[in-house]
């Protein structure tokens, strides 16, 4: 994948301070994040597939458990998650004509493996540089009752590009950072089971991020750590101008 360098309480749309990409137009780093979400969605198919043939010892994530499968299963009876095209189109001015916003599953985690990871994915490009930026993830698991397979928890991450405050000015978070988040818009499965006193605002973590391509590196980093993060990088033949400075925070491993 060799790229050219170039309210609280609710998910709100944040007054965008910076963008490398001027609106509704493409751009180097928008063209290195469709490759990669290309990527991912070519490796969460052979993931999740039945019919996988993929060998876990040379695949750069781990593999499923039995608790994520059927987390798994239990959407794909709700709902259907983006095809291949449509995951890289939402980055494009055409955009989908979607209601709820389209989404991906992500490959399964090496650490906590019962939580299925899944990312929702903006409408179009449009959409996504006015909304800031934001990679929704939301990690989704099986509650604690024995046999129940429709009691699901979720725990939802907004990432997110630095944005003014309210009157536009600089705000508290006009940097890249992630936050906790215990509900998103128009999703094909709700979040529930949330505690209703998770903060929202606060903490906001930043991110070794400057564009959209290497917070969406970040957003990787943090589900599956660094060893294979770098294996990630490797196989996904992602540029060096991307990945130098994730590389540098998991120099071990």
């Amino acid at each position: 994948m060799v790229a050219k360098r170039g309210t609280k309480g609710k998910d709100r749309k944040p007054k965008v301070a910076s963008a490398k990409v001027a609106s509704g137009a493409a751009g180097p780093d928008v063209e290195t994040v469709k490759e990669l979400v290309l990527f991912l969605h070519r490796s969460q198919a052979k993931a999740w597939g039945t019919d996988a043939k993929e060998s876990y010892k040379t695949a750069w994530y781990a593999k499923a458990s039995s608790a994520a499968k059927k987390v798994h299963s239990l959407f794909m009876d709700r709902t259907s998650p983006a095809t291949c095209e449509q995951a890289t189109e939402v980055f494009t001015s055409k955009g989908v004509a979607m209601g709820k916003r389209p989404f991906m599953f992500f490959p399964p985690l090496e650490r906590n493996p019962d939580f299925l990871p899944i990312l929702y994915l903006p409408r179009s490009l449009a959409e996504w540089q006015g909304d800031g930026y934001v990679y929704r993830v939301v990690l989704y698991r099986l509650g604690d009752k024995c046999g129940d397979t429709t009691n699901v928890y979720s725990l939802g991450l907004r990432f997110e590009g630095p944005h003014g405050g309210a009157s536009g000015g600089a705000g508290r978070h006009d940097f890249w950072h992630v936050q906790l988040v215990r509900s998103f818009p128009n999703v094909a499965i709700p979040l529930c089971g949330c505690p209703v006193w998770l903060p929202e605002t606060v903490p906001s973590m930043p991110l070794y991020a400057g564009c959209p391509a290497s917070s969406l590196l970040c957003v990787l980093a943090s589900l599956y750590g660094g060893r294979i993060l770098k294996s990630f990088l490797v196989q996904a033949n992602v540029d060096s101008h991307y990945s130098e400075k994730i590389r540098a925070l998991c120099p071990a491993g």
